[in-house]
């Protein structure tokens, strides 16, 4: 839409247009993986598919570009291929997208290419960009789109204005404090996205210029100027900004609505109640607007005036969705309360009240022995007796009181059987998701520690639940993030441990690759400057653990991962020299745990890492954890360094932990050899585990079969015994609840507790048709005697065969599926 790519008529908006297209692309297979909104039903993003991306970027190859900052000794610059590809007089760049810059300004390149004047469209990704500079503002006249979401940038330039021909503008997720009045000339403006600015109070005063604004997305709370009220053909007012019920004359009030009939959506939160609430709010005229479809209102106010407002704010009959979220002192619900058009189901539910049956006259003795004597006979025979002429009358109407109460005491029985056989049988709704509530979130800002504390503590339990991952993920990761971050450099232990929690369990929880590379850079960096890894406390271990946890979900690639291990390896070194020796051992009970704790999130970052994408920063490793076990006297570090040592092995790089590998002339596997050797002679003069001792003689992991939710797992290598112990650890009692909840931690140990393994005896046995590759090596070929670079080539070989022989395997089937279609 903001490059004017879609040709309307008069009649059709673009929006429309636009989602006809999206639609029919849709149908044809273009795009997968769909995301709605719970509420609207709203598709609000999706992924293309593989085939189809790599066409597009065939198409527009000579349009569009992307490319990455590179870091060079801590300074971030453009790599030198994009810089020259962006400088050719040759090229039509007008799509450019930048990746990966962390702090400054733009990088000046950008500015300095040749076509730098038709640059249409200008978006960031993974970047922390702080300042944007207004000599490149200059540059960039003809833009249309400018993404600068999820950067640091403070204030924009007064040349910003300049940009007369934007028609897209994304600031949300940053620190801006303020939009510049020239803002306000970008006239030609159609979208402005300002979601989550949490330093923005206020937007510019002549807001009221932006005559062709269609879609405003505003942080909580933002004020809003009066002159928004005249743009006519406003569609989407989302966010929550505070909209006044007053007859303000310098903020936007509920009457500014008035005119705004084309709004679509509108999200607001009406705050300043006072005197004579109906009549303000009826100045709305929200029953006019019949295009209105989605409505969200937050209230704030006494029970009356709530209710006073909700009837004053009566929509028009063709709105499809209510969200309304009431804020009124103790009485706040639990969360926003949904009222959607649509037809409400009762439960059955079968409550049955006993006939009240007039007790006999005072004094009347006759009746009341009657009536004992009638208890003891039969229904049949009171009936008999009923009917008997003979039976006097005041007999009678003591049976006829008897008879109607056992009927009833039936009735009743017979109720509550059906009402037990209908619920039994009616298939039980699975219980809502929980949601995150916006007053949880509030506690987090909070000047008491304790209340901070208190907050963090019930964030962890909600987190523990089955909950809502898209309104945890749209909302509000990255309020707890930073809220968390706070607590972690300012809060006491208490705090700091529920914190750290808290983003832990954030890395495990959220299932969206951005935000979880978000949280790792985050607190990557936080935890870089932490005084908890600077010098050993009460925190460190935790600190570690999350440490582990955030980069082993949050990080991408083998580079990223070394991050994380670095830190804490930079830790282990600092920590022993602080013991004066090489002895880093003989300390108190608290710097023994703090010790195993960061080997054990070292290990635990080096199994998700293969050894071949290993730098050389870990040299020395094996000498560090073999001095651990001469020095050492504690059974839990000692058995910390041989987990270590163990993995070291499994990942088949020696080379790149052992500081004397350049120093020797023995080839790999006389090396590996005889570390294996020294190491084992080690472990069996200490009182280690067995499975460590049998480890370093057979160099063949145990096998183990722990049980996790019922079901019997098959640990087979040093790895997956480390992950799983690490995660255990971490997550304490809750393992096996987030083993029950979480897809991602099924599939990463291959287990699903809700599969029922007892479905019976098969009925069909399939026919399974294995591939093996049988590789001769040459004589002098040895695998042992190979370096890690021919291991490599070979390994690469034997998956290339394999590769041909599955697809000789499947056109196969394809043939034999075609020969039988023909026979049907």
């Amino acid at each position: 839409m903001s490059q004017g790519y879609l040709s309307v008529g008069e009649n059709k908006e673009e929006a429309t247009k636009g989602g006809e297209v999206f639609t029919k692309l849709v149908m044809r297979c273009f795009f997968q993986d769909f995301r709605q909104n719970a509420l609207t039903k709203d598709i609000t993003g999706c992924k293309m598919h593989d085939s189809v991306h790599e066409f597009v970027q065939y198409l527009t190859q000579n349009e569009c570009f992307t490319m990455e900052a590179m870091s060079t000794n801590g300074n971030y610059g453009i790599e030198l291929s994009s810089a020259e590809i962006l400088k050719r007089p040759g090229n039509k760049v007008c799509h450019l997208t930048l990746m990966s810059a962390q702090g400054g300004s733009l990088p000046s390149c950008i500015s300095s290419f040749a076509n730098c004047k038709i640059l249409h469209t200008l978006t960031t990704f993974r970047s922390r960009i702080t300042a944007i500079d207004s000599n490149l503002i200059s540059q960039l006249k003809c833009l249309r789109t400018l993404n600068l979401r999820h950067n640091q940038i403070e204030r924009l330039p007064e040349e910003f204005g300049e940009l007369i021909h934007l028609r897209y503008l994304d600031l949300s997720l940053t620190r801006l404090r303020e939009l510049p009045d020239t803002a306000c000339n970008l006239y030609n403006l159609q979208t402005l996205r300002l979601e989550k600015c949490e330093f923005l109070e206020k937007l510019p005063e002549n807001m009221g210029k932006l005559i062709n604004l269609k879609h405003l997305h505003v942080g909580f709370c933002v004020s809003m100027p009066k002159g928004i009220g005249g743009i006519r053909n406003l569609r989407t007012l989302e966010g929550c900004p505070s909209v006044y019920c007053s007859e303000d004359s310098e903020v936007f009030t509920l009457g500014d609505l008035r005119m705004m009939n084309q709004l679509h959506c509108l999200a607001i939160y009406v705050v300043r109640i006072g005197d004579d609430a109906a009549n303000k709010a009826e100045k709305a005229e929200l029953r006019k607007k019949e295009r209105l479809s989605h409505l969200e209102l937050y209230m704030s106010g006494n029970k009356d005036v709530d209710a006073i407002l909700i009837d004053a704010l009566q929509p028009h009959e063709n709105l499809v969705s209510l969200k309304m979220m009431m804020m009124r002192g103790n009485n706040r619900s639990s969360g926003p309360s949904n009222c959607v058009r649509r037809s409400s189901s009762a439960s059955s539910n079968f409550k049955a009240s006993r006939q009240k049956v007039a007790p006999p006259r005072k004094g009347d003795a006759f009746s009341t022995l009657m009536q004992q004597g009638i208890q003891r006979i039969d229904t049949k025979q009171l009936s008999k007796k009923l009917e008997d002429t003979e039976t006097p009358v005041s007999a009678k109407r003591e049976i006829q009181r008897e008879i109607e109460t056992r009927q009833h005491d039936e009735d009743v029985v017979a109720a509550a059987a059906a009402a037990a056989v209908i619920l039994e049988l009616t298939p039980q709704r699975p219980p809502k998701p929980a949601r995150a509530s916006p007053w949880l979130i509030e506690k987090l800002y909070d000047k008491r520690g304790p209340e901070r504390a208190k907050a963090l503590a019930g964030v962890i339990e909600l987190l523990n639940k089955k909950l809502d991952h898209e309104d945890l993920k749209e909302r509000y990761v990255v309020e707890l993030l930073y809220r968390c971050l706070c607590s972690v450099k300012k809060g006491s232990s208490k705090e700091v441990q529920n914190a750290l929690q808290v983003i832990g369990l954030l890395s495990i929880t959220v299932d969206c690759q951005e935000k979880m590379a978000e949280i790792y850079r985050e607190f990557l960096d936080a935890a870089s400057s932490s005084a908890c890894l600077k010098k050993a406390g009460t925190n460190t271990t935790k600190m570690l653990e999350c440490l582990g946890v955030v980069t082993f979900f949050g990080a991408i690639g083998a580079e990223e991962t070394q991050k994380g291990m670095k830190v804490i390896w930079d830790f282990l070194m600092s920590f022993k020299s602080e013991s004066g020796s090489d002895d880093v051992i003989n300390r108190k009970k608290q710097s023994q745990e703090i010790l195993v704790a960061a080997i054990y999130s070292w290990c635990f970052l080096l199994t998700s890492t293969d050894g071949w994408r290993l730098n050389q920063n870990w040299r020395g490793a094996i000498s560090f954890f073999m001095d651990i076990l001469d020095n050492n006297d504690e059974a839990l570090v000692q058995g910390a360094a041989c987990a270590a040592l163990a993995l070291i092995f499994e990942t088949d790089a020696l080379d790149k932990f052992w500081d004397r590998a350049n120093d020797t002339i023995l080839p790999y596997s006389q090396l590996r050899e005889t570390l294996r050797e020294m190491i084992s002679k080690k472990v069996s003069s200490l009182n280690m585990n067995t499975n460590i001792v049998e480890y370093f003689k057979t160099l063949h992991c145990p096998i183990s079969r722990p049980t996790v939710c019922e079901k019997k797992l098959e640990l087979t290598s040093w790895y997956q015994v480390i992950q799983l112990a690490f995660l255990k650890s971490f997550l304490g009692k809750e393992f096996e609840n987030f083993m029950t909840k979480e897809d991602k931690l099924q599939s990463f140990f291959e287990v699903n507790p809700n599969k029922n393994d007892n479905v019976g005896e098969e009925l069909f046995v399939p026919t399974i048709e294995k591939i093996t590759v049988n590789i001769i090596i040459p004589e002098g070929r040895d695998p042992q005697t190979m370096t890690a670079e021919q291991r490599k080539k070979e390994r690469v070989l034997r998956t290339s065969i394999q590769g041909k022989a599955k697809t000789q395997l499947r056109t196969k089937h394809k043939l034999l599926s075609e020969e039988l279609n023909c026979f049907d």
